[in-house]
């Protein structure tokens, strides 16, 4: 139920917005759309694949409440209303008939000595907005903090302090994924909101991945069947990154020798290895490494008695970061690179390159580049021009005729964008419209 905060009436027509942030990390996007994901699993990182996830969203009736159903997990509610700011809450949700009582307060925000600031946080990968995610604002000179939520578009609306420089965390699933900062000295206008996107490329060298689904028989190097639905993920994710260079890294249960089993996980991962490179990756990107047994990741070591499931799970293959996209975890704002300095970070490269011009495909219809100060709905990214040519084809045939291939600063991708606005509430409408006409889609500003 949401009311005012000073006089108790409920608030009809609140805008209610419901997302699942179930320690999730999107790293790359697969070739039939779904968010490659990064999940912690018993302290382990665990490679999947999700469709896009665009939240649930309504309006509150006129007794200032919504409604909805949700499964089990943990969740952001997100609830804005003109004229007041904006309330987020983190919910967990284990069983049925919970319920949230929110007060908003009328903004008072607004005013001299302020400033609107409107960015829109996307995964440099995959071009998708960062659904969820944690922004840590603190203000460099009082130490004072505050945290703020993405929506459904990546999107956050607050106001800053003017002539004052903040960190900016950005974090989802429970980690910082980025840093940056932000310097409002010199936002002297404000009657309009300071937009900026932000991209965020989250790898990090290092960073260890498992892949569930790669499971080998006992005293066996051969890579089953349903080993190969993982190992696509990791080749659509290195042939959207194509500087991200990987260790394989396999392991063996306990039984056998010592020098038995290091030959027999190297042999694991040389396979894995060949697979990829029959799927098209340089094979200087991959580094298959055999540990052998030195790595169990349970009690299941020599003399110990332990069932065939449990010996099963020491049975595995990993990937490691070794290269990320340019060795580091990188911030862009506005499409520059924008890290928080830090004395011994290596000197990023290759980046802020205009995107190449394909002429595969269709080659008839017009990609043009993004316009400054505008907001567009993008109703899907391909790396693929043909692709994007296909998914235009398919909303001008539903009516969507102003429909358009867009190359935004600084992506690989080409967008496929219904339409372009003056005001984020014009492309909101939109957005919504598709999200009736079950299209998905999502806000993106461009300043």
């Amino acid at each position: 139920m949401v009311t005012d905060k000073t006089t108790g009436t409920p608030i009809k027509d609140a805008e209610v917005q419901v997302l699942n942030y179930d320690g999730t990390n999107v790293i790359g996007r697969d070739e039939q759309g779904n968010l490659i994901t990064v999940q912690t699993i018993e302290g382990k990182e665990v490679i999947g694949s999700m469709a896009p996830d665009k939240g649930i969203n309504g309006e509150t009736d006129s007794k200032g409440r919504f409604g909805t159903d949700v499964k089990p997990g943990n969740y952001v509610i997100i609830i804005t209303k003109k004229g007041y700011q904006t309330k987020q809450f983190r919910l967990p949700i284990s069983k049925p008939g919970n319920e949230l009582a929110a007060q908003l307060e009328k903004s008072s925000m607004a005013g001299p000595g302020k400033v609107q600031w409107n960015p829109s946080v996307f995964n440099y990968s995959t071009n998708a907005p960062l659904a969820g995610a944690t922004m840590v604002l603190t203000d460099l000179k009082t130490g004072k903090t505050d945290t703020l939520i993405t929506d459904a578009s990546g999107m956050v609306d607050h106001y800053l302090n003017t002539g004052t420089k903040y960190k900016v965390d950005l974090m989802q699933g429970g980690r910082v994924i980025g840093s940056t900062e932000v310097d409002t000295h010199g936002w002297t206008d404000s009657s309009k909101p300071m937009m900026q996107n932000i991209s965020v490329a989250p790898l990090l060298p290092g960073s260890i991945i498992e892949l569930p689904n790669i499971y080998y028989n006992f005293n066996d190097a051969t890579l089953r069947p349903d080993a190969r639905k993982d190992l696509d993920l990791v080749v659509s994710l290195m042939k959207q990154q194509p500087s991200i260079k990987v260790e394989l890294r396999s392991h063996t249960d306990c039984r056998g020798g010592d020098e038995y089993n290091q030959r027999l996980s190297q042999n694991r991962a040389n396979g894995v290895v060949e697979y990829l490179v029959t799927q098209g990756i340089a094979r200087n990107r991959l580094v298959p490494v055999g540990y052998g047994e030195s790595e169990p990741r349970n009690i299941c070591t020599d003399g110990v008695d332990c069932t065939d499931q449990e010996h099963a799970r020491n049975r595995r293959t990993e990937v490691r970061m070794l290269a990320g996209l340019t060795g580091s975890s990188m911030v862009y704002v506005d499409g520059n690179i924008s890290n928080v300095s830090h004395e011994n970070d290596p000197e990023p490269t290759n980046v802020n390159v205009k995107p190449q011009q394909h002429s595969g495909g269709g080659g008839k219809v017009k990609v043009t580049n993004a316009s400054a100060d505008s907001y567009y709905v993008v109703a899907g990214s391909f790396l693929i021009e043909t692709r994007a040519n296909n998914q235009l084809a398919h909303l001008q045939q539903l009516g969507h005729k102003g429909a358009e291939i867009v190359r935004f600063p600084n992506s690989n991708f080409f967008s496929v964008c219904v339409g372009k606005f003056a005001t984020r509430d014009e492309a909101a409408s939109l957005k919504r419209q598709l999200d009736q006409d079950n299209i998905d889609a999502f806000v993106r500003a461009v300043q």
